[in-house]
């Protein structure tokens, strides 16, 4: 993303020349895995969720929900690296091939050359919109309405969270600042295993005796049990599309699909 670009395209891409400089102090991450929600569109992909999902597993539902899920995460990362590889990278040659064409058809305009010419157009077209989804979706911005292309605003939206979630630096139980990056996770992974471990387990529980009972023994019944297949259609239907319920990064949108 951090190359320059230049295009003749007028509907091209809406990118400004950048200049990035890394650092090699800083530890890659490994990215999580991330539903993106214009594979659905593909016609290929519920071909490809059918038969990562026939698999059996051994173990109770959860555990084979969650083992599917799993095994399909690996399955779709390999599926949209061969069908759309690196969009970032597919439209940078794109508009590359553009320009050629542009000059090839003003050199020589010919059916043959305007048929070339639109051709790579259509496919800078096809995903520049692939780009715009996915910033949209990192975006999370439901109230946004689908008009002219929004890229630009998108990527913006997205660069601001990200300013605003990270942590430059955090206070220990002790009161001192820690900036260190190795540091911080440190004191970060200490805080939660002290919070949720306990030195001693109780025995007594006769202080459950003076709570008083809110649910008699039918609207407990009734909560307790199965949903029906209609109220369980209700709740996924009712899911944020664009965003993802947990950690394992499948969107509201891939169960509305599947």
């Amino acid at each position: 993303m951090g190359e320059l670009r230049k295009i003749a395209f007028s509907k091209g891409s809406d990118h400004s020349p950048t200049h990035l400089k890394g650092s090699p102090d800083v530890i890659p991450i490994k990215k999580a895995f991330r539903f993106l929600n214009f594979w659905i569109k593909h016609p290929t992909f519920k071909s490809v969720v059918r038969e990562n999902w026939k698999v059996d597993f051994s173990g109770d539902p959860f555990y084979m929900f969650n083992q599917k899920l799993k095994k399909l995460k690996r399955a779709l990362s390999g599926w949209s690296k061969s069908t759309y590889g690196d969009i970032f990278q597919k439209i940078a040659s794109l508009e590359e091939v553009v320009l050629v064409h542009e000059d090839e058809f003003e050199r020589n305009p010919t059916v043959q050359s305007r048929q070339r010419l639109q051709k790579v157009q259509a496919d800078l077209i096809k995903y520049l919109a692939l780009e715009e989804e996915f910033w949209k979706q990192k975006a999370g911005m439901n109230w946004f309405q689908d008009g002219d292309r929004n890229t630009k605003f998108f990527h913006a939206q997205v660069n601001g969270r990200r300013k605003r979630l990270q942590l430059k630096r955090i206070q220990n139980s002790e009161g001192i600042w820690l900036e260190d990056s190795t540091e911080i996770a440190e004191e970060a992974v200490e805080f939660f295993q002290k919070q949720f471990q306990e030195d001693t387990v109780p025995t007594d529980f006769r202080i459950l005796e003076h709570v008083p009972s809110m649910v008699d023994s039918s609207q407990n019944a009734k909560l307790i049990q199965q949903p029906t297949e209609q109220e369980i259609k209700l709740a996924v239907m009712g899911l944020n599309g664009d965003s993802a319920g947990g950690p394992d990064g499948f969107t509201g949108a891939f169960f509305q699909s599947c």
